[in-house]
């Protein structure tokens, strides 16, 4: 994908830049990854979790990086050389109305199912696990001992459960599981994100933590309306 997308470095690049910033005290990763494309396999999915497992997983983060990249959508602009490619391959559907917009393309079927799991399923997390990240930074400012450890620990649940989740729906889908089993899957993962909000709404509320002194994410808004534009058609 990196060399499709002509990104110029490898992964072993990345990997030692993210080994750089772990390094350095203070720090707040800030990553990207483009997870669907006209090309996303669950092969490539799984790889990407496995290596974010290993060598991001526990880092400060700039928010709910971990979901937001689990939704991020690959705009394709009309001339690239990636537009070029998707369109020789007939994956183009539609060319753009305006020169300065992107063109809507196909997923392939199972990048398509996972990223309708991770909107319906997971997406309703980000605005709870923004206002505990944000809650956080307030606390870590005034020092706040054991509230902000229920912080530290609750954040790193929903990290977690982010992989765990679409991990297993990935595997499902490569290993090519019934229409019924994905449903139960889709219903368990929705029913376990509105607990896990409420959680997060109760350790806000119950704990004596203050309400966050800066506005919730935008959360990518952008990305997040390429693929509801992607998902749409």
């Amino acid at each position: 994908t990196l060399d499709r997308m002509n990104k110029g470095v490898d992964e072993q690049t990345n990997i030692r830049a993210l080994r750089a910033v772990r390094a350095v005290k203070g720090l707040r990763l800030h990553f990207g990854l483009m997870t669907f494309h006209p090309w996303t396999t669950m092969s490539e999915v799984l790889h990407n979790i496995r290596r974010i497992r290993e060598e991001v997983l526990g880092m400060p983060l700039t928010g709910p990086e971990m979901l937001k990249r689990f939704l991020q959508v690959l705009e394709i602009y009309k001339g690239t050389p990636v537009y070029h490619l998707a369109r020789k391959q007939g994956l183009i559907k539609a060319e753009p109305e305006f020169e300065q917009w992107c063109c809507v393309y196909r997923l392939p079927r199972e990048a398509h199912l996972l990223l309708n799991f991770v909107q319906d399923g997971l997406s309703p997390l980000l605005a709870a696990h923004h206002r505990l990240y944000l809650c956080s930074l307030d606390l870590a400012s005034h020092g706040s001992g054991s509230v902000d450890r229920s912080l530290h620990s609750l954040h790193s649940r929903l990290e977690n459960y982010v992989l765990d989740s679409i991990e297993q729906y990935a595997t499902d889908l490569r290993s090519e599981v019934c229409e019924e089993e994905l449903a139960v899957r889709r219903r368990e993962t929705r029913k376990n994100t509105m607990e896990l909000i409420q959680q997060v709404e109760t350790l806000l509320r119950g704990s004596g933590t203050p309400s966050p002194s800066r506005n919730v994410d935008q959360t990518d808004e952008h990305f997040l309306g390429a693929a509801d534009r992607i998902v749409s058609r």
